[in-house]
């Protein structure tokens, strides 16, 4: 997990989300990639004390759940 002020430092188009793999380097069956359009940080995150250094990361298109890729409640 990369904390939010990794985010804040450089242009978000540049990030690419890979979703379903736990291995960025190497391609897994099932695996999705999109790039990034937002980060939106929590309203009271302060860069100093980094409190509240958490966010969330719009995706440029949507998800679509597989096995890979799914929400672990």
């Amino acid at each position: 997990m990369k904390q939010i002020y990794v985010f804040c430092s450089r242009s978000v188009s540049s990030y690419n989300v890979i979703l379903g793999s736990h291995d960025i380097d190497n391609s897994q069956e099932g695996a999705v990639s999109r790039k990034a359009q937002a980060v939106l940080r929590h309203p009271s995150y302060n860069s100093r004390s980094f409190a509240y250094d958490y966010g969330i990361i719009r995706l440029q298109s949507p998800v679509t759940f597989n096995s890979k890729v799914m929400i672990n409640l």
